[in-house]
């Protein structure tokens, strides 16, 4: 027996009541609505059930209780951060059951790969070898790890949430707040912490820690020391990362930050074009498949080019089918992700393909699927080593200067473009400007322009009545 809210908002007992939140969690945004203090609820409840498992599996490899976390606090964010994926973008899966498979797989494996990622650009070390166990390094003995990361995330999900959902129901809105903006600072601190510590480690290690003479000094370095031994406690193939000796006169030299931004905004730039040419064919005129107000430039592509490089790297080097079936799967994931995902935060949806033959929810079709496919394998083996050889010609100090200025522009392109789109959503509901910033975007972003820009752009009418 679970709880259930009746109409004067009290809660009633219901035997229905978990499988109705079972059948639309499951089914995905369109039946259930978060907000911001309930998804970071979720991720530490999560993460906190994923520090639980890691602990239990290295207790019993080791016979030993280790804080497997990146963190000091008792939590795994990946399989938090992971949850909070699964419970935002998950599909339809009753009429669609091989996609969500698939799309399970993809969104933990890949959840996987960039905490390894992410951990060792952040820490400078390698906490584990996070390459050799991602469905993306292209060998089959990672297949078992992957599919266990999707059941994991399946069950979770499908019988789980729904009863965490229930209970968290019962704390009051004003709690709930408290308690998720306070854990916010703690996880925010720790992190900091953490990363300080392991990168003032790192410096002592090469040499360059200069000799303590403050209390404070010695404090932090006990602090930095304790936070080190536990991770190579926690990680026995801990290893800390030699960087290239030519990396320091060479600019975006391997796979990089300042790399993977050049990256985007050559892809999201030539994936615009793209997309114009293919429509111009399709429907014999020209229109405008840009993402931002500023400049011809798809944030999905740009941000696709990014994953796949990223993702596929080990793949590169394996067979052509490889690439392709990757790029296959990804793409449709990314896709429908990216369809959800504007419809949640702007209250649109820029493309549907419900009227096409072999549509998933109208977000993606097999179709474009291949056409992933073929793209990632061709930006894989061909066109990405080509940039990169390229992009690392650049003088050092103009690199440097390039991609800081494309990082403040795309970023303002993106709030003024997102900030636009919302206007003209709240003007097609009849909301009068509130503010100077609404009469600003009212005036300088009319719905002639906002249409011009966004031809197949469609209100959700649902959000714009919630």
């Amino acid at each position: 027996m679970l709880f259930q809210w009746n109409s004067h908002r009290e809660f009633i007992f219901t035997t229905k009541t978990y499988d109705i939140l079972r059948r639309d969690i499951f089914r995905g945004r369109k039946t259930m609505v978060y907000s911001a203090a309930e998804l970071i609820l979720y991720l530490f409840i999560y993460a906190f059930v994923g520090w639980c498992i890691e602990v239990a599996v290295m207790a019993l490899r080791t016979g030993k209780f280790c804080n497997r976390g990146f963190l000091n606090l008792p939590l795994c964010l990946s399989y938090g951060i992971t949850m909070d994926v699964l419970i935002l973008f998950m599909p339809n899966v009753k009429e669609h059951w091989i996609f969500a498979v698939a799309a399970y797989v993809t969104i933990t494996s890949i959840a996987a790969y960039l905490s390894g990622a992410i951990s060792r650009l952040l820490l400078g070390v390698r906490l584990w070898k996070f390459r050799t166990l991602s469905i993306f390094a292209g060998e089959r003995k990672n297949m078992p790890y992957a599919l266990s990361l999707g059941c994991l995330g399946f069950l979770a999900h499908y019988m789980i949430q729904p009863l965490v959902y229930v209970l968290g129901t019962l704390i009051p809105r004003p709690v709930l707040n408290v308690i998720a903006a306070a854990g916010m600072v703690l996880l925010v601190w720790d992190a900091v912490t953490v990363v300080l510590s392991m990168r003032r480690s790192g410096r002592e290690q090469q040499g360059f820690m200069a000799k303590i003479s403050s209390g404070k000094s010695r404090i932090g370095m006990f602090v930095s020391r304790a936070v080190h031994n536990r991770l190579e406690k926690a990680y026995p193939d801990i290893q800390p990362e030699c960087p290239d000796s030519r990396s320091r006169f060479t600019f975006a030299q391997g796979l990089c930050a300042d790399k993977l931004i050049w990256v985007f905004m050559i892809c999201a730039l030539l994936g615009d074009l793209i997309e114009t040419v293919f429509v111009g064919l399709q429907t014999g005129r020209i229109m405008s498949r840009s993402s931002v107000i500023y400049g011809p430039f798809s944030i999905v592509w740009g941000a696709g080019g990014v994953l796949l490089t990223v993702l596929l790297q080990k793949i590169a080097r394996k067979d052509d089918r490889h690439a392709f079936i990757a790029g296959f799967v990804i793409g449709g994931v990314y896709e429908y992700m990216c369809s959800v995902f504007t419809e949640m935060v702007l209250g649109t949806t820029f493309w549907d393909y419900s009227n096409e033959p072999f549509n998933i929810g109208g977000r993606t079709h097999l179709t474009f699927c291949l056409y992933w496919g073929i793209l990632a394998l061709v930006w894989v083996k061909f066109l990405y080593p080509f940039l990169s050889r390229y992009i690392e010609k650049i003088p050092p100090v103009a690199g440097k200067i390039l991609t800081w200025l494309m990082v403040v522009f795309m970023t303002c392109n993106a709030l003024i473009s997102g900030a636009a789109v919302l206007r003209y959503v709240e003007r097609r509901g009849g909301e009068t400007p509130g503010n100077a910033a609404e009469v600003f975007l009212d005036t300088h972003y009319g719905d002639n322009l906002i249409e011009t820009i966004y031809p197949n752009m469609r209100i959700d009418a649902q959000l714009v009545a919630e």
